[in-house]
Formats: structure tokens, sequence, C-alpha cells
């Protein structure tokens, strides 16, 4: 394949990484926001069962509070926006890493090819094992993966 072939299909490619990334950056930001919103919502409706059934010894009201709290901790157990918005960070920046190689050493057609196998690795990664409240052991995973696919 002649170098206008590859540099022209390299083009193609930093688009599609341009966009994944800038579609992973903004997931990122929306989940740590919605996980900040929640773990402030937490402290202050702690912060209000403490005051309200401590200090004026309203117990029905620092019950509400509680009820409020429980209520927060089970939204973050169950859609962990915290967890995800690690998970979000990790292949965003891994799209930047491609994104860089791509536009430092990327000029051949094989390296075209490792580049394209990785940001498909990438893509299935993002779409397949987004965290669920396991943990992060799925960046250790997709971190594996992205390696065997380096475009070095």
């Amino acid at each position: 394949m002649n170098g206008e072939a590859v540099s022209h299909k390299i083009v193609n490619l930093k688009t599609e990484v341009d966009v994944f990334l800038a579609t992973y950056q903004t997931r990122h930001g929306q989940n740590y926001r919605w996980n900040a919103v929640l773990v402030f919502a937490g402290i202050a409706l702690s912060l209000g069962a403490t005051v309200a059934g401590g200090i004026f010894n309203y117990g029905k009201l620092a019950g509400i509070f509680g009820i409020g709290v429980t209520f927060v901790i089970a939204i973050q157990n169950a859609y962990t926006p915290g967890e995800k918005a690690e998970f979000y960070r990790v292949v965003a920046t891994e799209a930047e890493n491609l994104k860089s190689t791509m536009t430092y050493g990327l000029d051949t057609d094989q390296g075209f090819q490792r580049a394209a196998r990785k940001l498909q690795l990438l893509r299935m990664n993002a779409a397949t094992r987004l965290p669920r409240g396991g943990g992060m052991d799925v960046v250790s995973r997709m971190s594996k993966d992205l390696s065997l696919a380096d475009i070095g």
C-alpha cells in the first residue's frame, strides 16, 4: 500500500479515536459529577440526622434523614458512578495514548493495522467491561488486553 493511502487511513482512524475520546471524557465527567453529588448528599443527610437527633432531639426528623442516607448509599451501590467515572477516565486515557502514538510514530500499514486493532479492543472493553459494583478489576484486565495489542 502506498504512503498516501496509509496517510488517508490514519487520518480517518485519528478521527474515530477523537470521537471515541470525546465520548469517554464526557462520560467520565458526568459520572464524576453524579458521584460527587451523591457523596455530598450523603454527608449533608448524615449531618442533618446528627443535628436533628443529637442536638434538637427531633427523633422523627433524624429518622427521615437516616432514610435519605440509606437511599443515597443504595443508589451509589446500585449504579456505582464512582467506579464508572474511574473506568471512563482510564478508557479516555488509553484513547489519548493511542492518539499520541498515532500522531508521533505511525506511518506504515502494519502500524496502522495494530492501531486499528487497539481501537477495536478499547471499544470492546469499554462496552463489555463496565464496572457494576465489583471493583476496578476490570481495568487491570482491560490494560492487559490492550498491552497485548501495543502498537509500540
